[in-house]
């Protein structure tokens, strides 16, 4: 889907896997979004599947990312403090969430070992990778815009500005062993933040944010989103094929 507000834009899609869609189960990967006139905030969290469930980590934590990150208003914040404070969040969330997880039943047709294996996974919790964001157009309150990123885990997070891919700005902070669970909260470390201007005299800027799922697109130098839809179309029929999501906003100065 294509949303287009002048200066900026956005899109998102989801897939789920083959073997979601053969069995008729709802997907793991969770994108949400909130849009206000100058700002949109917007998560993508990533269920592991070895978890009880990851679609309920998904879904819990990508809601309560979005609702937190639509608060930061402030252009006083600093990456350090976010750090702090979102990890802080994460573990009450997780208080919350494990509560919840408690009172979650297993459909009454799962029989057996694979009962019993859900009962023991239960146990652990469930457990989801995020990124969530926040896009701040250029305002009076933010004159060069502002961008601010928050994630763990391996959720794909890329950036242009003037169509160069800044590849260097996020460094080695992307790692499987990162996420957050409604037993532990999170885990793996703290929570990695990314801020700036939204723009630096660039005429115009892209952030791209993708779920493991479309790792074949990795190295790609055409990461259009006509031709992630293309891939996303082939790999779906594809029978080891894992949930995709992907989200995308562009931007240029007027």
């Amino acid at each position: 889907m294509r949303v287009n507000r002048g200066t900026w834009s956005y899109q998102y899609g989801y897939s789920r896997s083959a073997e979601a869609i053969a069995s008729g189960d709802v997907g793991q990967d969770y994108v949400t979004l909130a849009e206000e006139q100058n700002h949109i905030a917007f998560a993508l969290c990533d269920g592991i599947s070895m978890s009880y469930f990851g679609d309920l980590a998904a879904r819990f934590l990508g809601d309560r990312l979005r609702d937190w990150i639509s608060t930061l208003n402030q252009g006083s914040l600093n990456a350090r403090d976010l750090s702090n404070q979102l990890h802080g969040h994460l573990r009450e969330w997780a208080d919350k969430a494990d509560s919840q997880l408690k009172d979650h039943q297993i459909p009454d047709g799962v029989k057996g070992m694979l009962r019993d294996v859900l009962l023991a996974k239960k146990k652990l919790g469930s457990a989801t990778v995020y990124a969530c964001g926040r896009i701040d157009m250029p305002s009076v309150a933010f004159p060069q815009g502002r961008i601010i990123l928050a994630w763990q885990g391996d959720t794909r997070i890329r950036m242009w500005a003037d169509q160069q891919e800044q590849k260097g700005y996020f460094g080695d902070r992307f790692h499987t062993r990162e996420q957050w669970n409604t037993v532990n909260g999170p885990v793996g470390g703290m929570p990695h933040i990314y801020m700036n201007h939204l723009l630096h005299g660039d005429n115009e800027g892209r952030l791209l944010i993708y779920s493991d799922g479309l790792q074949i697109i990795d190295h790609s130098d055409d990461v259009s989103i006509e031709a992630i839809s293309s891939v996303m179309k082939k790999e779906a029929v594809n029978p080891s094929s894992d949930d995709m999501s992907v989200f995308q906003i562009e931007w240029h100065s007027i």
